[in-house]
């Protein structure tokens, strides 16, 4: 095993590898080492043995050299060495704490959200689109607890600087879900959502089809063939609802007096004259 005194000047002069990997044991500080790649990686780690587990030393990595100081790494090390000595396992509490960090990442989450709750509703769709363009391409990477109302804020000020207002609503309507079922699953204590209004003010939109518009409807919806043009035409004929028309069923028919009977367990319970 080579050993040196690991300080900057003599790391810069240590020698690549040529096939495998190099590890360099500090003379100071028993446990401190450098590991070397034949690709010219320089590593800090450090290595002990658990109470556990006598015959498999850990390995800690302490961080690359260049981003690490040789005096960072040793500080590192010399903590490491303590908690191992008090009888704990830095390398494997370390593990476990990547294993939750993973675990809560907002990507992660947020597919078990679509596979759970958004799955089950009309929107699935896009609910499901929003979150994969407007959200996760910014936080996915990222713990539920590292999002903060400012970063909802200016998620929501992309889409209306890119003249998408609408669906800055739409994004704050999903993340705001989102957020609330985390917490529903006790991820979380607080939304990062509380607090933040609609970013933009919508409008109904009242438009009414002229007889013609219904024609072209009725004759394009005849060519696309059953079960669509049956729905299309009982939506036209009866202005109902297309969940409402999707469930009709024949016992809800009574076809000698052209009376469809909604059932009570649908809203809006009223019966309709069919046409003929």
């Amino acid at each position: 095993m080579p050993t040196c005194k690991l300080t900057k000047r003599i790391i810069d002069t240590l020698p690549t590898p040529a096939r495998r990997d190099e590890i360099w044991w500090d003379e100071d500080l028993k446990g401190l080492g450098l590991k070397i790649t034949p690709a010219g990686r320089k590593v800090f780690l450090v290595q002990y043995r658990h109470a556990g587990d006598r015959r498999n030393p850990r390995k800690y990595t302490i961080g690359e050299y260049g981003q690490t100081t040789p005096h960072q790494a040793r500080i590192e090390a010399q903590r490491v060495l303590a908690e191992r000595a008090v009888g704990r396992d830095p390398q494997a509490e370390k593990q476990t704490a990547k294993r939750r960090i993973a675990s809560e990442q907002v990507s992660d989450l947020a597919a078990e959200f679509i596979a759970r709750h958004v799955s089950q509703n009309r929107t699935a769709a896009e609910t499901a689109r929003i979150l994969h363009r407007e959200v996760l391409p910014y936080w996915g990477s990222w713990t539920i607890g590292e999002v903060r109302k400012r970063d909802v804020i200016a998620l929501l000020d992309r889409a209306r600087e890119r003249g998408s207002p609408i669906m800055a609503n739409r994004a704050l309507a999903a993340v705001r879900k989102f957020f609330n079922w985390c917490i529903g699953r006790g991820l979380l204590e607080i939304s990062p959502c509380s607090g933040v209004a609609m970013p933009a003010r919508e409008q109904a939109r009242h438009r009414m089809l002229t007889d013609e518009e219904l024609a072209e409807i009725l004759q394009a919806a005849r060519k696309i063939g059953f079960p669509f043009d049956s729905i299309i035409e009982a939506l036209v004929m009866t202005g109902q609802r297309r969940d409402e028309v999707g469930r009709m069923a024949w016992a809800d028919l009574n076809l000698d007096r052209q009376v469809w009977i909604i059932p009570e367990s649908m809203p809006k319970t009223v019966s309709h004259t069919l046409y003929t």
